[in-house]
């Protein structure tokens, strides 16, 4: 075959790259019969990037099929596409977290860790979901997103009744590092009988690179390991944030 009869391809010039209109394609992806949706599938690939903003959309449509398809569409895509994410469809992803497919929820949470600080506050709706599940998945999210906007969440999650949800919310605090000590030990001193709370505190302090901090909590780790630490916790998270806070304002 010579350069003439070669197939067009994505790259500038090609005429495929000007299509407005993917409607169609989108809805084909939705389809009851494989075979439509994999040709659906095809066309879309083949049109690559100039389709981008017509698979975001997509995600917010209401057949979960298609939201699928179009999700595993963007990763084979490979492109910048968070861009073209609106509220609508964060919020639709996030509702996805709920879904009884394990493999739907693990694409819509990578999603949204793509989509990063623009998804928190849809996240914050599904960390107080009455299914666990839910709330795994938007704990996980979190954690990955690492933003310091979500300090508030993730503390609040230390006291989750599923260990797995706080578990999840102290690897979270521990990648947000030290902005996340301030609203931490706040959320300590209000609450020092909790011993899920207790806890959370104790394995994020470890976690911690605490450079510049290790004295101020050191006071506060052996109350936490002693044997009667909801009567001295209070004190000592109270004399540490107070600490914290006078260094952060000198500096």
């Amino acid at each position: 075959m010579n350069q003439s009869e070669r197939k067009p391809n994505n790259k500038a010039g090609n005429p495929r790259n000007h299509i407005e209109d993917f409607g169609p394609l989108i809805v084909a992806l939705g389809s009851k019969d494989k075979s439509v949706r994999g040709k659906a599938r095809e066309s879309l690939l083949e049109i690559g990037e100039p389709s981008t903003g017509a698979l975001v959309k997509a995600l917010s449509d209401p057949n979960g099929r298609v939201r699928f398809e179009a999700a595993t569409l963007l990763d084979q895509i490979n492109v910048h596409w968070t861009r073209h994410a609106d509220a609508e469809t964060v919020e639709a992803l996030a509702s996805d977290l709920c879904s009884e497919d394990g493999l739907v929820r693990v694409r819509v949470r990578m999603a949204l860790v793509a989509i990063g600080a623009k998804a928190v506050d849809s996240l914050a709706g599904a960390l107080k979901s009455k299914q666990e599940v839910c709330r795994w998945e938007a704990a996980k999210a979190l954690s990955q997103i690492r933003d310091h906007d979500a300090t508030g969440l993730l503390v609040k999650a230390l006291e989750d009744e599923s260990f797995g949800v706080r578990w999840l919310a102290s690897e979270g605090l521990i990648a947000i590092g030290n902005p996340a000590l301030v609203p931490l030990l706040s959320e300590l001193v209000q609450r020092p009988d909790s011993v899920w709370m207790r806890e959370g505190v104790h394995r994020i302090l470890h976690g911690i690179q605490r450079k510049g901090t290790a004295r101020a909590l050191r006071p506060l780790l052996n109350a936490l390991e002693d044997a009667e630490a909801e009567l001295s916790v209070a004190f000592a998270a109270k004399a540490a944030l107070d600490e914290l806070r006078n260094k952060q304002g000198t500096t």
